[in-house]
């Protein structure tokens, strides 16, 4: 069962998508840490100076990637919602190189003041080692 609505539902399928071929995203530019989920599930980042990632926007179940081309080895932060290793954080923190981060949303986005302890963790991030 498949309903196209007017309002904030574009497309709404009530079973599993199969796709033959090739199942396409956009990835948006991002230089400043800010991420709006509402615009894009993946994101080219490259920091322009110290900055801390924030992801806004978000809704429960809700996946992506962020390809970090931190090659000016700026320190990288995240925003509370966010929660990833300790080491991992500081082994991109600080370190020149490119990087694969992945992300999945646990929840809505519950209010938007997100610096709300009751915000904190709701988004599970990892990411790879240096890739070049």
């Amino acid at each position: 069962v498949a309903s196209i609505a007017t309002g904030t539902t574009i497309f709404t399928l009530n079973d599993d998508v199969f796709v033959t071929g090739r199942a396409a995203g956009t990835a948006t530019t991002n230089t400043n840490g800010e991420m709006d989920l509402e615009d894009s599930n993946h994101f080219n980042y490259t920091p322009s100076g110290d900055d801390e990632i924030q992801l806004d926007n978000f809704k429960g179940g809700q996946t992506g990637t962020i390809f970090l081309d931190n090659s000016g080895g700026h320190e990288i932060s995240v925003d509370s919602p966010i929660l990833i290793n300790a080491d991992v954080l500081s082994a991109i923190s600080g370190t020149a190189g490119k990087y694969m981060l992945s992300y999945y949303c646990t929840v809505n986005q519950p209010n938007a003041t997100l610096s709300h302890a009751d915000n904190n963790d709701l988004i599970l991030m990892s990411a790879t080692g240096a890739l070049t």
